[in-house]
């Protein structure tokens, strides 16, 4: 009798963790693309065109996924518990920085220096989207940790999946439906809630873990 009990416990187990680890990959797919859109919403709002930023800011991007993932993987623990303690930390960055970052730009905004504007404002939204993809990069090995702990299967494909589909469903629904509708601030409130929402899993996953142990 104790033996299917057992099973069936290591079976929930490793559907929690399962749960968490694709829920944290979709949320991260959908977060990234979504902020870099917004990101260049905003500076085109505030500079009336972003064509000739739009290569250097998708670079600074597609290198702070870069420099997050080393960071990630140089120093990430191999034990579950601190793996989950930093993907919690990592989602609740994510959150603080979705939901601020139309105030901080907002606040740039009202410096009413011509030189700021034209010369340092730019620089700030390279390092802003550097920081952007720097926390999206950063998150994606320790989803794919906890999500591959409990079923020893080392495909990656799944994860990559789950990426782009939350970042096809951002780019989507933010076009087209969530900005026009609610703007840019209840767009990055929402983003910034869809975050706290994985926060409170990983929260609950790491309370049943400490239980468990």
């Amino acid at each position: 009798l104790h033996y299917p009990l057992r099973r069936q416990r290591q079976m929930c187990i490793r559907d929690r963790y399962q749960i968490t680890g694709v829920l944290s990959v979709f949320c991260l797919g959908f977060t990234s693309l979504s902020t870099e859109i917004l990101i260049l919403l905003i500076f085109q709002i505030l500079h009336g065109y972003v064509y000739h930023q739009l290569a250097i800011l998708i670079a600074a991007f597609m290198a702070g996924i870069s420099l997050g993932t080393y960071l990630s993987l140089r120093y990430s623990s191999p034990k579950l518990v601190l793996t989950l303690r930093q993907l919690l930390l990592t989602h609740l960055a994510i959150a603080v920085f979705t939901g601020l970052m139309p105030f901080f730009f907002k606040g740039l905004d009202n410096i009413l220096n011509p030189y700021f504007h034209k010369l340092v404002l730019p620089i700030v939204f390279v390092f802003i989207t550097l920081l952007a993809g720097g926390l999206g990069g950063y998150q994606f090995p320790l989803a794919g940790v906890v999500y591959h702990n409990q079923t020893k299967n080392d495909n990656m494909g799944i994860l990559y999946s789950l990426d782009l589909w939350g970042a096809m469903t951002g780019a989507l629904l933010l076009n087209s439906f969530v900005i026009p509708l609610f703007g840019i601030y209840i767009t990055s409130f929402l983003l910034a809630g869809f975050n706290f929402f994985i926060l409170l899993l990983v929260v609950i996953v790491l309370i049943k873990k400490n239980t468990n142990l």
